[in-house]
């Protein structure tokens, strides 16, 4: 009776299996490139991962500070690079690395450079997410995101509303790419501070101005590293400037530090710090800032980027 038992439970456990691979397989086969235009990054730039071959010197991942400011288009003109900004708007480190590992995987020839994005809240799964909707329309082209279903099984759930969404907003969004503030303020001086950071909004999204250390983002943190170590490419840590108060408040900071601190010790990272404390820090560029941590002038901080950055390395 138990062997019996035990070959009728392994017979409906591969059913079960083979229907689950069946549906991935028939999804990834039979869908179309769900890679839809969003104001969340920057389409251009993905489009030419997941819809060609792609080819870039230099990549640009993060969330939307990132996106906020650094352009691929103005630093690829100063460097004259192929230079794709792949930021995520309030993107983890888990979704950076599997947009990173697709990117390996299709490319033509492995980027030299990769500029990552961290900061005090890189670590923080409060103000940061894996995007499930995403790594269903990125499944409808590419395998990545399977290995990530077992960590994120909304991911299955998110297969079938991505494919409705699809047919019923296609073309909907033409023309959309990341304008985070310019769609909701005006800033007309770069010369002065035109904001007003108020410290209750921020201990909204981080109770007592903590955001935390997530194991598992620390983990996707060094597996980056282990990529660009294993593919030769340069990795620079790159944390953009944020409002001086807003750095001040932030209760755990030297705990998160001392990660950067111990990978950039342990692996020679570079390390360009824009915020209060950091090498680069510079109190001037508040009046660049839209809030407390975006980059308004994102083509004016680029520059700046440029010709610190082109001082110590040749990206």
């Amino acid at each position: 009776m138990m062997q019996k038992l035990i070959i009728r439970t392994f017979i409906y456990v591969s059913l079960l299996f083979s229907l689950f691979a069946g549906t991935i397989v028939l999804y990834h086969v039979l869908t179309p490139n769900m890679l839809q235009p969003s104001d969340g990054y920057f389409v251009e730039d993905y489009y030419k991962v997941f819809n060609m071959v792609p080819s870039a010197d230099v990549l640009i991942l993060g969330n939307s500070k990132v996106l906020a400011a650094l352009s691929a288009e103005e630093l690829g003109v100063l460097a004259n690079k192929k230079v794709l900004n792949l930021g995520f708007a309030a993107a983890s480190l888990a979704h950076n690395k599997m947009v990173l590992e697709a990117y390996l995987k299709r490319c033509r020839n492995v980027p030299k450079t990769l500029i990552l994005e961290v900061s005090w809240f890189s670590f923080s799964t409060r103000r940061t997410n894996f995007h499930p909707y995403f790594a269903a329309r990125v499944l409808s082209v590419d395998w990545t995101p399977v290995k990530y279903m077992i960590r994120y099984p909304e991911i299955i759930q998110q297969m079938p509303w991505q494919l409705f969404n699809y047919y019923m907003t296609k073309n909907k969004y033409a023309g959309l790419s990341f304008k985070m503030h310019q769609t909701y303020r005006m800033k007309n001086n770069p010369r002065e501070k035109s904001y007003v950071f108020d410290p209750k909004e921020m201990e909204a999204t981080f109770p007592e101005y903590r955001a935390g250390v997530n194991k598992d983002l620390v983990k996707d943190f060094y597996d980056i590293i282990k990529m660009c170590n294993e593919n030769k490419i340069q990795l620079i840590l790159f944390n953009a400037p944020e409002d001086r108060e807003f750095t001040t408040l932030q209760r755990d900071k030297i705990d998160v530090q001392s990660i950067f601190d111990r990978a950039i010790q342990e692996n020679q990272l570079n390390y360009f710090d824009f915020t209060l404390g950091g090498k680069y820090y510079m109190s001037k560029m508040e009046n660049l800032l839209a809030d407390s941590h975006h980059i308004f002038y994102t083509e004016r901080f680029t520059k700046i980027f440029y010709n610190i950055v082109i001082k110590d390395i040749k990206l």
